[in-house]
């Protein structure tokens, strides 16, 4: 009988932890992956107007001459860094219809593009950075040739992105950076009157 007790309470002493570690198991089927795959919540077009086009500037404007602060180097890599990972934010919406494939191949390209002017970046290699830019506006070039977009991107002409494309009334739009004109300077306040010397 003593046997048996130590046996029992053997058993569950070895099978109290595959209940908690069970009790602590994520719920079976595919609901957390759903929850975690990444899912599109912006319009393409908000990518481009709000990441790639400012940088794309940023990056032309930097590199018409050779930085000259480390700074200036790593904001270059900063900007091509987030040119990158806006292919990846592509990866997540290709067309549902026609040109999947070349869409992927684009996204990763613009990712691979960034990530190496990036790197000719931090290795201040001004001639490799100029020639990564050009290759990054050649791939933006590629993917509007392929889906219709008049737009194309020269690197060393920076212009606000402007989609030629008739859009719907639903496509948001990216406010403009609102022109603050600072408040009026009082007047001077006024001499005070001249007093006489005391006589």
């Amino acid at each position: 009988m003593a046997g048996s007790r130590i046996a029992r309470r053997a058993f569950l002493v070895l099978l109290a932890p595959a209940v908690l570690l069970a009790a602590d198991a994520p719920p079976k089927g595919n609901k957390i992956k759903s929850e975690l795959a990444g899912e599109p919540v912006a319009k393409t077009l908000l990518l481009m107007r709000g990441i790639n086009a400012p940088n794309m500037d940023g990056l032309a404007s930097m590199l018409r001459r050779k930085p000259q602060t480390p700074e200036a180097w790593n904001l270059i890599g900063a900007q091509a860094l987030l040119i990158a990972e806006n292919g990846n934010l592509l990866l997540l919406r290709p067309p549902r219809k026609k040109g999947h494939d070349n869409w992927l191949e684009l996204a990763v390209r613009l990712r691979t593009k960034g990530k190496e002017l990036a790197e000719d970046a931090e290795g201040q290699d001004y001639a490799s950075c100029r020639t990564d830019l050009k290759e990054l506006a050649n791939t933006c070039n590629r993917c509007h040739r392929a889906f219709n977009v008049s737009l194309r991107v020269n690197p060393f002409t920076p212009r606000p992105l402007q989609n030629a494309n008739k859009t719907s009334a639903t496509t948001p739009t990216v406010p403009s950076e609102p022109r603050v004109t600072p408040p009026p300077r009082p007047p001077d306040p006024p001499e005070p009157p001249a007093v006489p010397p005391p006589s």
